[in-house]
């Protein structure tokens, strides 16, 4: 009796190192599981207002930041356009080239931007002529954009900014090109006389469709696109942006 009474509290110590051995191992891989499990999407809080867009075009702009593009699957994936970054400042983009030739063979239209950093005349002119550099020889049908990016802070007066905007997308025009400005929507509303300009505006607005007369909206930094690794802005065209190739 004695040693099945021995017996029986020796069961049970070792059920319960058991059932707490279980209870470590459950724990183990439920967090395991939650470190697994890939994080979910940024939610695009303009999804539904961007796919409303009635007769809206899809597309992306990329840099050097999403890497090697499969851009086929891209193609595959409803993107129409590509506006690809060619400079900033008087730095070229290290894969403008090769992502000049995989979107135009995927069948993209494909158009290019330079984000500007220049603080007055004379970097103005410098960087209108190192971009049309890197663009001279490529192929692209839809239009060439200024990106205002780096250029809100340097203490100019709106009538100061929108002239050397003007004459930096003038010099760009005058070569043959379809030009558009591209800024964010409180900055273009703040900085920029849009009456002044002679040319369309792309607008980044994340929150809701802007309503600054634009031909071309960025509605989200938090899109997935097949074929890119990581997230990527999409963008809305109202309407066909193609030219004649150039």
């Amino acid at each position: 009796k004695e040693r099945m009474r021995n017996l029986a509290a020796g069961g049970k110590k070792r059920c319960g190192r058991l059932l707490r051995l279980a209870a470590v191992v459950a724990a183990t891989a439920a967090c395991a599981c939650l470190t697994l499990v890939p994080v979910s999407a940024v939610s695009i809080l303009t999804q539904d207002a961007a796919y409303d867009v009635h007769g809206g075009i899809r597309g992306i702009d990329v840099s050097e930041f999403q890497g090697r593009i499969a851009w086929k699957r891209v193609a595959e994936d409803d993107v129409d356009f590509a506006i690809l970054r060619a400079s900033y400042g008087t730095t070229a983009d290290e894969r403008f080239e090769k992502n000049v030739q995989g979107a135009r063979e995927a069948g993209l239209h494909v158009g290019a931007f330079h984000f500007a950093t220049f603080t007055d005349r004379a970097t103005m002119l410098e960087e209108a002529d190192f971009f049309l550099a890197q663009l001279e020889g490529k192929t692209l049908d839809y239009p060439v954009v200024l990106d205002t990016g780096g250029t809100g802070q340097m203490g100019l007066t709106t009538e100061e900014l929108t002239g050397l905007y003007r004459e930096f997308t003038g010099l760009l025009a005058a070569e043959g090109y379809k030009v558009l400005i591209y800024g964010p929507n409180t900055f273009v509303l703040k900085h920029l006389d849009a009456d002044a300009l002679d040319c369309g505006l792309w607008v980044a607005n994340y929150r809701e469709e802007p309503g600054c007369g634009q031909v071309l909206w960025q509605h989200t930094a938090s899109g997935r696109v097949d074929g890119i690794v990581g997230n990527v802005d999409i963008n809305i065209a109202y309407g066909d942006l193609s030219v004649k190739e150039k």
